[in-house]
Order: structure tokens, then C-alpha cells, then sequence
């Protein structure tokens, strides 16, 4: 990758046409990276778009220290691989450790790791960036510090507005604010768009912290459309067990 060379150890992840795998620079065999390979045969223009919008994110939360770095890409009409810091272990994984050993309301952990996500959200929110897509599975701990990944969909907000327009309703059900499943609007192009801005990921860390607590998340008793339906209704009283 851009006359670097790598070696690739186990997969560590996946998700759609991309793969991620534990790799090392073969002169620093002893230093870890992450690299994410992004098969783009048979995508679509609009998912290539994402993956290209993705990159620029990144580079321009480089030096953010709440976000894994991408150290390095290479973009071909075929594939895109991102070089990036090596996460240890996401908090999802924490969570589902936790709930194996049916340990919640732990005042200070719930304390700690909220802390942890509000400076991170904090920090890409200083930077005008709207991350879309908050959930347990994209905060990583990198050496010890918790640190957002998957800038897919995420947005910078431009100039001094407060919204971004997103012509795809994409997200995790489970956090999604119920603006970026109701506020549909439409573009110049006649297509639908939705506006969304920095209270949409204020909104999943309020869902994450809720699943911190007990376990689960707000809605996790509904599912398919009557997730939607819940998440959108207000008259919808949310249980605090």
C-alpha cells in the first residue's frame, strides 16, 4: 500500500463488503495497525460516495485524539484499503462480557465510560463532524483510551448551519434519533433527504447509557416497524426498571 508493506494476521472484523484484518509493518513487526479492505466491484455510486466521504472525515480528524487515525489509504477503481490504528477491544464487547456475568448498574463503570464517550462525541462535535451512527460497537479502547471508528456516514456540518442534509436514511435502529427516521424533506433533484445534526448523537449516547444501565436498550422490546414506529412516537413512555 503506496510501497509500504504489510502483514496480515487474523480477521478482526467485518461488516458488508469490507473486511478487517491485524496487520504489522514487516520492518516493525512488533507494531500493530488495523487494515480495512473495501471490496467496490458491484457497489454502488452512492456507497463508493460514503467510502470516499469516509476518508475525508478521517483526514480531517487526524489529530483528534478521541478517533482512530487513519494512517494511510489507497484508493483503485476495485478496492479501498484504509491503514489505521489497532483498536484492543470495542465497548460492545465490554457490555456483552458484562451482561454474561449479569453485572449491571455498576455506578462506576456506568460513570466512567460516560465520561469516556462524551469526550469523545465532545471532540468531533468541536469539529463541526456528526458522527450518524453511535453505537457500543464503535467505540474502541486503543491503548487504554476509548476512541470513535466508522466514519461511513458520518458529515461535517458546513459554515455556520446546524444541520446536515443525509439523502439515505442509514443508522443503527436501536440509537437512531427519531429526526433521521421522521424529517424527511426533499432536495432540488425531487429525491427525499433527511436533516440531521449534532442532537441525533446526543441521542444514541443517551440510548448507549440507557444499555450501560440495564442492559438493553430503550426500545429493545419492539422490533421491525414497531421499533420505528416507538422510537418516533413521544407519547411512548420508555421503562426505567
Amino acid at each position: 500500500i503506496n510501497k509500504h508493506k504489510y502483514k496480515l494476521f487474523e480477521q478482526i472484523g467485518k461488516g458488508g463488503s469490507s473486511k478487517v484484518f491485524r496487520a504489522s509493518v514487516i520492518d516493525s513487526p512488533h507494531r500493530y495497525l488495523a487494515i480495512k479492505i473495501v471490496n467496490l466491484e458491484d457497489q454502488e455510486l452512492s456507497t463508493v460516495s460514503e467510502l470516499k466521504g469516509e476518508i475525508k472525515i478521517l483526514h480531517k480528524l487526524r489529530h483528534c485524539p478521541r478517533v482512530v487515525r487513519l494512517l494511510d489509504y489507497s484508493l483503485t477503481s476495485k478496492v479501498i484499503f484504509f491503514v489505521m490504528e489497532c483498536g484492543d477491544l470495542d465497548l460492545a464487547t465490554v457490555l456483552s462480557n458484562r451482561h454474561l456475568m449479569s453485572r449491571f448498574y455498576d455506578l462506576e463503570f456506568i460513570r466512567y465510560h460516560a465520561q469516556e464517550m462524551v469526550k469523545c462525541i465532545n471532540a468531533i462535535h468541536e469539529m463541526d463532524v456528526v458522527h450518524l451512527d453511535l453505537k457500543p460497537a464503535n467505540f474502541v479502547f486503543v491503548s487504554g483510551v476509548l476512541k470513535l471508528i466508522d466514519f461511513g456516514i458520518s458529515n461535517s456540518i458546513k459554515g455556520h448551519t446546524v444541520n446536515v442534509y443525509r439523502e439515505y436514511q442509514m443508522g443503527t435502529p436501536n440509537y437512531m434519533a427519531p429526526e433521521t427516521l421522521l424529517d424527511c424533506a426533499e432536495s432540488d433533484n425531487g429525491s427525499s433527504v433527511w436533516k440531521v445534526g449534532k442532537p441525533a448523537d446526543i441521542w444514541s449516547l443517551g440510548c448507549i447509557l440507557y444499555q450501560l444501565t440495564y442492559g438493553l436498550t430503550p426500545y429493545a422490546s419492539y422490533t421491525g416497524t414497531k421499533k420505528i414506529l416507538a422510537i418516533t412516537n413521544s407519547s411512548i413512555n420508555i421503562s426505567y426498571p
